[in-house]
This record gives C-alpha cells, sequence and structure tokens, in this order.
C-alpha cells in the first residue's frame, strides 16, 4: 500500500503529525514507526480524527498521530526523530529538537511580582506607598502565607446572576468548552444531561466570554486593585472556571499547568458563590508553602509541566508528602457567599473529600498575570488578540470560530 503523510511538530519533546494511505487505500488509519537517535522508540496506529484533514480530502480524516515524549528527553542534547510508514519516512522527516528547561527552580523568582524578592516583606511590614492603603495588608498576607482573603467582595446580586446564566447553559448548549470527570474536555453541547458527569465533577471554561455576570467577576474592582498593586501593570483575565461541585483534586500549584511568559506572573482569586460547608469538600491550601516547598523537577531541571501523565502524579504526592513532612499549617477554606480568596502561583492547593455528595460548591475561579506576561490568546497562538477592557483590566475576546465577541452573549439582568 502507497502512502503520505507528514512530521509536523518535533519540538520541546512533542511528536505530530499525519499519514494516511493513497486512495483507494485512505479510509482505514495506518501504522507508523517512530525512531528517536537511530532507534526504535515506539510503533503506533495513526488515528486522531481531525475535521481539517476531512475537509482537506485526506481519507477519512483519522489519520493523525500525537505523541510526547517523556521528560527524560529534556536533556539539554539534540535528539534525531525519524517517523515513517511502510519503511518510508514522512515529509519532514527526520527532524531534529533541543529540549531545554524553560524555567528552573533558581529562575523562578527572577522576573517574578515584587512581593517575591528578598526585601519584600520587611516592606509590606512599614508603611503603605500613597494610593495602596487599602490593599497593602492584603498583599502582607499574601507575600507571608502565600493566600489571602476579601470578605463579601463580590456582590450576591451579580454572583446569583452567574448562577442562573450557567442554568441557561446548560439548557441552550452553546459552544462552550467543559472538562468533565470521566470524560475529558468536550463541548457542553457534547454532554447528553449533567447528570451524566461522574459524581458532577465538572468545569465551565472560559464563562466570562459568553456571561456578562461572570466578565463582571473576573474583573471584580476589588481583585483588580489588588492585581494592580501585585504585578506593577495592568491585569489580564487569562481564563475562568466555573465549578458546582467541589473538586477532589490532588495538591498543585498553579504555575506548573497555567502558563504566561514567566510562571511567577500569575495570581488566581475564588469566589463562592455560596456559602461552603466541611460536608462539600471544601478548598485546602498549606500556609507559606509557595516560599517554603522546593519545586519540583519535572525532568532536566524543568518546573513546568506540559502534558497530562505520571509525572503529574509524582509531582502531586511530592507536594503532599512535603508539606507534611515541614509540618505546615493546612487550612480547609468555608467561606460565606461573596468571599474572595487570592492565592500566589506557587500556594499548594486542592480539593477536599466530599462527605456529602449531595452538596454543591458553586465557585468561580480567574488566574491572572500582567499585561506584558500574556500577550497572546492560548486559545488562538499566533493571532493577534482581541482585547476587551472591564474595570481596569483585561482579557481576550474568543476568537473560535462560532465563539467571536456578540456571537452568543447573555447579559445579566
Amino acid at each position: 500500500m502507497r502512502t503520505h503523510g507528514c512530521l509536523d511538530v518535533c519540538k520541546d519533546g512533542l511528536i505530530a503529525g499525519w499519514a494516511a494511505g493513497l486512495p483507494p487505500d485512505d479510509q482505514e488509519p495506518v501504522d507508523i514507526e517512530v525512531e528517536i537517535d537511530g532507534a526504535v522508540f515506539e510503533r503506533r496506529r495513526a488515528d486522531i480524527f481531525r475535521a481539517d484533514f476531512l475537509a482537506a480530502g485526506i481519507g477519512s480524516g483519522r489519520h493523525g498521530f500525537s505523541l510526547q515524549l517523556p521528560r527524560s528527553f529534556c536533556d539539554r542534547r539534540e535528539h534525531i526523530v525519524a517517523v515513517k510508514c511502510n519503511g518510508e519516512s514522512l515529509n519532514g522527516s527526520p527532524a531534529s529538537f533541543l529540549w531545554t528547561p524553560r524555567f528552573t527552580a533558581e529562575s523562578f523568582t527572577t522576573g517574578g511580582p515584587w512581593i517575591d524578592q528578598e526585601d519584600a516583606l520587611a516592606k509590606l511590614r512599614g508603611a503603605p506607598p500613597p494610593g495602596r492603603e487599602r490593599v497593602w495588608p492584603a498583599l502582607r498576607e499574601l507575600a507571608e502565607n502565600g493566600a489571602t482573603v476579601l470578605r463579601n467582595a463580590a456582590p450576591h446580586d451579580v454572583i446569583d446572576a452567574l448562577v442562573r446564566d450557567v442554568e441557561r447553559l446548560w439548557k441552550e448548549r452553546p459552544k462552550l468548552k467543559v472538562t468533565a470527570h470521566g470524560m475529558g474536555t468536550v463541548s457542553l453541547a457534547e454532554i447528553r444531561d449533567r447528570s451524566d458527569i461522574p459524581d458532577g465533577r465538572y468545569r465551565l471554561m472560559d464563562l466570562h466570554n459568553v456571561s456578562e455576570a461572570a466578565a463582571e467577576l473576573a474583573t471584580l474592582p476589588a481583585v483588580v486593585e489588588f492585581m494592580h498593586a501585585l504585578f506593577d501593570s495592568t491585569p489580564i483575565a487569562m481564563q475562568s472556571l466555573y465549578f458546582e461541585y467541589g473538586t477532589q483534586q490532588r495538591a498543585h500549584q498553579d504555575f506548573a499547568f497555567v502558563h504566561c511568559a514567566h510562571p511567577a506572573m500569575i495570581c488566581a482569586a475564588w469566589i463562592a458563590c455560596e456559602d461552603v460547608r466541611p460536608e462539600a469538600g471544601p478548598l485546602f491550601y498549606y500556609l507559606a508553602s509557595h516560599r517554603k516547598i522546593p519545586k519540583y523537577d519535572f525532568g532536566g531541571g524543568d518546573i513546568l509541566s506540559y502534558a497530562e501523565g505520571p509525572h503529574v502524579r509524582g509531582f502531586e504526592q511530592y507536594l503532599a508528602q512535603e508539606c507534611e513532612r515541614q509540618g505546615l499549617d493546612k487550612v480547609e477554606f468555608c467561606p460565606r457567599k461573596g468571599d474572595v480568596l487570592i492565592w500566589h502561583a506557587a500556594l499548594v492547593h486542592g480539593g477536599s473529600a466530599r462527605r456529602d455528595p449531595r452538596l454543591t460548591r458553586q465557585s468561580f475561579v480567574t488566574h491572572y498575570a500582567s499585561r506584558e506576561q500574556y500577550v497572546e490568546d492560548r486559545r488562538s497562538p499566533g493571532s493577534a488578540p482581541v482585547v476587551q477592557w472591564r474595570n481596569g483590566a483585561m482579557y481576550y475576546a474568543w476568537q473560535e470560530e462560532g465563539h467571536r465577541e456578540g456571537a452568543y452573549r447573555i447579559s445579566a439582568p
């Protein structure tokens, strides 16, 4: 059988492309062989479906492949990759990559927020500069403990509008991404019913792009003022997440997974959309873990993670064990509706066990960076983002087809 295909990506341990038979043998997926440095590394089937393949007339469209190499290849050495099908190299093969850590533990605080610098705590224990009187105590608490709480900072009427918007979204099913337990990340329209999600655990992604109430909460004035002072720059809402139930997520640190130009220049705000009971699986965090826990090495000295896998389980286990070994205080956060928890990019946190699965734990999370650290939309890399301004902060309009600003928008009453 004659075949064709291409090695499209060979970078930072990611190998991706496509391979297919030539007509008439172009409907079924074909097998490929991946060689690294002259030795066979893996044989697999190229069967990932892509709509652009089908539109381009490439067989059934089920001809893609994607392979994330283990972190042992993140070793600052050049490696040669060859991908073959039926013994013949694909176009673009062989290719080389040099996988080096983007950030190491030593470079984490370099270029990070000013509260991480050596003299920051002494400065924060002194008098605030003009204009920062209101946020100074919270900045000091963030620097010392890795988290701070703004009590009753989110208006209840806006929270109520958000919750109504969520119910409307489940009825109307626009093209919105949802990450559901046991299902991965899919379109909201692909889930037949909310009850089909195991344990009810899901997160609605970037709700601020379709809900006026969510956009208001993502740019809450009290939070925007805090982020301005933290970053010494205009804050940008990178992404938002809505949760109906407790996540029961293992201990983790945001900077390893939520990426901007510099991993330390990230901060999160978690808004309680209802009073949270201990049985509902509240969020937990370890005090001062952002500065006391040595950064985890994912391989080659790199402190960032780029894909799911066993290395993430090792990361989670390390954090839990290290926090316990150091005897750090563990806080279970049971806030009242409208309370806002702000935490540092390196704070170790997660979701407690849900002792009563019937109880909800509705919450809305936004991750922030400075405008200089997040210059393009993660959903449309390489494209000029469309900036939206609200309450002195920025976020990017959704440019994906079917989500251009105004194409689908819920207006809070």
